[in-house]
């Protein structure tokens, strides 16, 4: 059974703080907190459902991440697809669902029970682990560059 004292409840705060509070956020930043996050999700026991049940509240982040960001669209592909499809992702996109994970993973905690957050949080990962894979190797090339891309002055 879960206690809410595992490693993830504290790195979702620590995620929340760099992508909503954190003064002056760099790419640094927030590329190693998201490589945190994903480290410690790899070590998060699965929870247990529960038949709790209760109406999460939503706010519109982008307004509040969108400025502190300097991050765009960027060119993307299906692993699975040799045909080579390209898709686009968005930075800002993948930000937000991130955080609105990490407090809903928080908000579960508190009103319901750490195993139905730790349920969800895994039941969901195929979705918001995604993004963070995704931004982590946006983020990469922002800050290392690549032979497409020069390096950002953004750290």
């Amino acid at each position: 059974m879960a206690t809410g004292e595992e490693p993830i409840f504290q790195c979702a705060r620590d995620v929340l703080w760099v992508i909503l509070e954190q003064p002056s956020p760099t790419l640094k930043d927030l590329a190693e907190v998201l490589d945190r996050l994903a480290v410690v999700y790899a070590n998060t026991p699965a929870g247990e459902f529960t038949d709790n049940a209760a109406d999460r509240p939503r706010e519109d982040l982008r307004k509040l991440i969108a400025p502190r960001f300097a991050l765009r669209l960027y060119p993307d592909v299906d692993p699975t697809d040799f045909d080579r499809t390209y898709l686009v992702g968005d930075g800002i996109d993948d930000l937000i669902d991130i955080a609105e994970q990490m407090k809903e993973l928080l908000w579960i905690c508190d009103q319901l029970s750490a195993d139905d957050a730790l349920y969800e949080l895994h039941l969901l990962a195929f979705h918001w682990m995604g993004h963070v894979r995704d931004l982590s190797r946006y983020l990469h090339v922002l800050r290392y560059g690549s032979p497409f891309h020069e390096v950002s002055d953004q750290g």
